[in-house]
């Protein structure tokens, strides 16, 4: 691991993948994973990642979450790389969502 896991993560801001990213993906229910390409350019938040610190950050895809919807309105649970996620991402200088 490269990136300290105190580093902080801008929770709930859109950020943008610089290059294609490995995601890992959780199904819930079995909480079985599999492996896709975030493409470069992608949009996601990012979310605490209180029990995967340092390996993992959660996120959701697009610009619109309000929260981390993994067991709350998705089946699945996508997961950056703790290092990606700090070297391969980017912060976009809009503000989240809001209802």
């Amino acid at each position: 691991m490269l990136t300290p896991p105190d580093e902080p993560i801008e929770v709930g801001r859109v950020h943008r993948t610089l290059a294609d990213v490995e995601m890992v993906v959780y199904d819930y229910d079995r909480i079985a994973s599999r492996i896709e390409v975030l493409p470069a350019g992608s949009l996601f938040q990012p979310w605490e990642p209180v029990h995967w610190r340092g390996e993992e950050v959660p996120i959701t895809l697009g610009d619109r979450a309000s929260q981390f919807d993994w067991g709350v309105s998705a089946w699945d649970g996508h997961f950056l790389r703790w290092d990606d996620f700090f070297r391969r991402c980017e912060l976009v200088a809009t503000e989240p969502f809001s209802d």
